[in-house]
């Protein structure tokens, strides 16, 4: 049962870092886009 347990623990994980680091990653463009239309928008405007 332990083992079981450990077992789809183990093959989890790597799916679940996969799947954090491509919402990371998401996040992260959206945010660096937003702040690259906030320069742009700054920088036509001055």
């Amino acid at each position: 049962m332990i083992n079981m347990n450990l077992l789809d623990v183990s093959n989890f994980v790597p799916i679940f870092t996969l799947i954090l680091s491509v919402s990371f990653a998401q996040l992260w463009t959206s945010h660096h886009c937003k702040l690259s239309k906030v320069g742009e928008a700054a920088y036509s405007f001055w």
